[in-house]
């Protein structure tokens, strides 16, 4: 679903008005790159300017402004989301990362495509998110907190060269017994992360469908299945072994032995800004996956 910015950007009636919220990661450049951002925008915005590792400390900012500027890779984006979404803000991405498929904007043209943005010259796009708890049994979800993720959830031992072994219900029905590296559970957006270096295949973005996808799965096929909108998935641990399961590839949460992981469409959406011209996706994802570059992964 696509938003005009004007209803991001309501209540102003000069350009002045707009607060932008620039969060730079510790890539090579990203800081620089973010100050050549805020000078520029300056007349235009209200520019404030933050590190990554500040973010724990940024709720109050990322709440006043109309939009947020995040200067780095995939990486970055995943975890400045985390604050964004409960504020409903949008957020415009500067790729200096390795690929970059959730960034708009390359760092040549960043400088002057973020004053289009601003002067309303754009749209927003919504991502669906997962929701994600756990429990020691399936009647006890009620109660249970909420973690949610914009890419992936991974279920795994947290060890190298340890099978999982999950039984995984959709719907509340057994669909398969997997012994595995891993078992992935993807959004559309996360179906160009993880999932798609699994073998998995990639979404349209703005898809509500869900993946689920096994990794190096032992004796069965290791094929992806697509889901509907809506699913509920639950996955069950073995009750001699706990496991891990990794949201975005940054959260760490332990699944005690025998308990139930429940992965499901959030009511939570990720907003991003986008130029007014819907990009052809195909052409996008072959030029990100073409000029892929090594990076830290701690983009």
């Amino acid at each position: 679903m696509l938003l005009s910015t004007s209803k991001i950007f309501k209540g102003f009636s000069s350009l002045s008005g707009i607060e932008v919220l620039i969060i730079y990661s510790w890539v090579s450049g990203a800081k620089v790159l973010a100050h050549k951002l805020n000078d520029s925008l300056k007349g235009a915005a209200i520019c404030k300017v933050a590190a990554l590792e500040e973010l724990e400390n940024l709720h109050e900012m990322v709440e006043s402004s109309n939009l947020v500027i995040s200067v780095g890779g995939d990486g970055t984006i995943l975890r400045v989301i985390r604050l964004t979404v409960d504020c409903k803000v949008p957020v415009v991405g500067v790729n200096m990362g390795r690929i970059g498929y959730l960034t708009e904007q390359s760092t040549e043209s960043a400088l002057e495509r973020v004053k289009e943005y601003i002067a309303g010259h754009g749209r927003v796009e919504k991502r669906t998110m997962i929701e994600v708890a756990i429990a020691p049994r399936l009647e006890e979800f009620n109660d249970q907190n909420w973690e949610y993720a914009l890419n992936e959830a991974v279920i795994g031992r947290g060890q190298v060269a340890r099978l999982t072994f999950v039984e995984a219900y959709i719907d509340g029905n057994l669909f398969a017994n997997y012994a595995a590296d891993s078992v992935i559970v993807a959004t559309a957006t996360g179906s160009t992360g993880y999932a798609l270096s699994a073998g998995g295949p990639v979404l349209y973005p703005e898809s509500k469908s869900l993946i689920l996808k096994p990794v190096a799965p032992q004796l069965a096929t290791d094929a992806a299945v697509v889901l509907h909108p809506g699913c509920q998935i639950d996955l069950k641990v073995r009750p001699d072994e706990n496991a891990v399961v990794t949201l975005d590839g940054f959260i760490d949460i332990i699944v005690p032995s025998g308990s139930f992981v429940r992965i499901r469409e959030s009511s939570k959406q990720a907003l991003f800004l986008k130029s007014r011209i819907s990009h052809q996706f195909a052409p996008v994802l072959t030029d990100r996956l073409s000029s892929a570059k090594f990076i830290s992964s701690n983009d």
